[in-house]
């Protein structure tokens, strides 16, 4: 299991799979997005790479997502089993599910989080 944590102007949230996230939801809705994403370009194909090569892949797809005109917000992925390091991740506010799994595509990714207001957190396997 893993706790999806990110860093918002309403407050630091953790976004659990398959929960409402109430919080969230009314975050988004008063800036007037209704579906998200949580990416990362860290260890592509769940293959561990040297932290330094994960932190410009990650500026990559910080850049890819800007220069689309999406707003940005940090957050991290923990493993609660300890079983796999910390990953940066990207949280996309208004990123439907398509635009997120064309970036996952892009950066080898297996999956990603997305939602929607009123819904669920889900884990989209590529």
């Amino acid at each position: 299991m893993t706790r999806y944590r990110i860093a918002l102007p309403c407050g630091t949230l953790e976004l659990r799979v398959g929960e409402r996230q109430p919080q969230l939801d009314a975050c988004l809705r008063q800036a007037g997005f209704s579906c998200w994403c949580l990416l990362t370009a860290w260890n592509p194909g769940s293959r561990l790479l040297p932290r330094e090569e994960n932190r410009a892949r990650q500026e990559k797809l910080k850049k890819y997502l800007l220069d689309r005109g999406h707003i940005i917000f940090s957050g991290e992925n923990h493993s609660c089993s300890g079983g796999w390091p910390l990953e940066c991740t990207i949280f996309v506010p208004g990123s439907s599910r398509q635009e997120g799994r064309e970036a996952a595509l892009l950066f080898e990714q297996n999956a990603f989080l997305a939602g929607e207001n009123d819904l669920p957190a889900e884990l989209l396997w590529i």
